[in-house]
């Protein structure tokens, strides 16, 4: 295992102390990271894939995600596939993140927002039942 690890790290460019000392302290950060998203989830402990790792520190170091943020998303991707999936929490993460919803409050409020706005499209859209009534009794050409 050493030699392997060893051969991948210099293959990797981890050639001084210096160098390994910070590649440990990613590894923890991510390993943290990991600990974080797998809790908020719910989800048994054990090693993620390398993407689930990945990500998992993207949403936890670099977006600062919260870990009732990371329980949002992933009630969301429960609900619509019935299971863990990182790549789905990153599809909801990656949206909010890009639209700066950072916390719970920002999110009930965004979602208050996008119904509203579904609300006043859905009202916009009424139909003239006159209208309709008297193009139904236009006379049409027979090849029709």
């Amino acid at each position: 295992y050493i030699d392997a690890v060893a051969r991948e790290w210099a293959e990797s460019g981890v050639l001084s102390v210096a160098a390994a000392e910070e590649r440990l302290q990613m590894l923890s950060k991510v390993r943290l990271a990991w600990g974080k998203v797998s809790s908020a989830a719910g989800l048994p402990r054990r090693a993620p894939s390398k993407s689930e790792a990945e990500r998992a520190h993207r949403w936890v170091d670099e977006w600062h995600f919260s870990s009732e943020m990371l329980t949002a998303a992933y009630d969301l991707c429960a609900e619509h596939t019935g299971k863990f999936s990182a790549a789905y929490m990153d599809r909801v993460l990656t949206g909010w993140h890009e639209k700066g919803i950072q916390n719970l409050d920002e999110l009930a409020e965004h979602r208050r927002a996008a119904q509203e706005k579904n609300e006043q499209q859905s009202q916009s859209r009424s139909y003239d039942i006159d209208a309709l009534a008297q193009m139904s009794t236009l006379d049409l050409p027979d090849e029709l």
